[in-house]
């Protein structure tokens, strides 16, 4: 799966947290984004929490979703970067784990992602 701006992260972490054993993680953003660091590798242990915390992180950046009320009762709510971060950025969410599988090659990959966004660039300039 491939998309920019998708809502499927902010349904994700909103399932998440209106489920019954939901741990507020919020803070791991304010930590993300203070420690400077441009890239995270978030790897664990099988289900052990990459996906939700990969979509806790794209509900709060991404501009595609207003998820104020998502995350206004959290941790990260009381935050100095709240307001300056919250649904403030393009977010390019990357599935690894289905992708490659359709794929011949790395290349076919690569090639894929771009086509698929700037397919959707365009389609967002057109809205525009």
């Amino acid at each position: 799966m491939l998309a920019l701006n998708s809502s499927t992260a902010f349904a994700l972490y909103s399932d998440l947290k209106n489920g019954y054993l939901f741990i507020d993680k919020s803070l791991f953003i304010e930590g993300l984004i203070k420690s400077g660091e441009k890239y995270i590798c978030v790897s664990r242990p099988r289900r052990f929490g990459k996906t939700l915390t990969a979509a806790m992180i794209d509900a709060f950046l991404n501009k595609g979703v207003d998820s104020r009320a998502l995350f206004g009762d959290l941790g990260i709510s009381k935050s100095d970067i709240f307001e300056t971060h919250l649904n403030k950025f393009n977010v390019i969410r990357v599935m690894l784990n289905t992708e490659p599988d359709r794929m011949r090659s790395h290349s076919d990959f690569i090639e894929n992602i771009d086509f698929i966004l700037s397919k959707d660039l365009l389609a967002r300039k057109l809205k525009s």
